[in-house]
């Protein structure tokens, strides 16, 4: 819905439609300019939107150091609508996972340390905000970070005799 103000009174029309000369006519797009900028008023929110993808990215290392998100590519935001140019704010959910290029539209995600075997996900999303200060968020971003290596296996061998018959034990901590 939209209000328009007419010989001084303001009326409720619909996107969808509007009556002209006593004619219903279908509206597929509105446009306002209001300060030489002209705005797409189509879908309400002035038709904003911004989107992430791929919405999975999954990271391996082998160290008890951080770990880099990214399989098989940064993830990027397609933005649509609004006013160029955008800025772009990555928030992770964790505070303990960063953007590796948190202002930019594409970017991978690092993990905090993770322990040999850990394996730790979060989601990520972005705030994007046109140059008239309008904003919107992406869909969030699930980020995956696993440490495939592990910790040393210790040994305990026990159980040996001397003799003819010997036998072990070997048990694995």
């Amino acid at each position: 819905m939209i209000t328009l103000k007419k010989s001084g009174v303001n009326r409720t029309v619909s996107l969808a439609q509007l009556k002209k000369g006593g004619v219903v006519r279908s509206v597929s797009n509105i446009q306002l300019k209001k300060g030489g900028v002209l705005r797409d008023l189509s879908g309400g929110g002035y038709g904003f939107s911004a989107s992430a993808s791929p919405s999975n990215s999954v990271g391996y290392g082998y160290s008890g150091s951080t770990i880099i998100v990214t399989t098989p590519y940064p993830v990027s935001v397609t933005v649509s609508g609004g006013v160029a140019p955008y800025t772009y704010s990555w928030e992770p959910n964790d505070v303990s996972w960063e953007a590796t290029n948190p202002t930019s539209s594409s970017t991978t995600f690092r993990s905090p340390p993770l322990a040999p075997g850990d394996d730790l996900t979060t989601v990520f999303r972005c705030l994007v905000t046109d140059s008239t200060s309008a904003t919107t968020y992406t869909n969030y971003v699930q980020a995956r970070a696993r440490n495939t290596a592990y910790w040393p296996a210790t040994a305990t061998l026990s159980g040996i005799k001397t003799g003819r018959r010997s036998s072990a034990r070997l048990s694995v901590c």
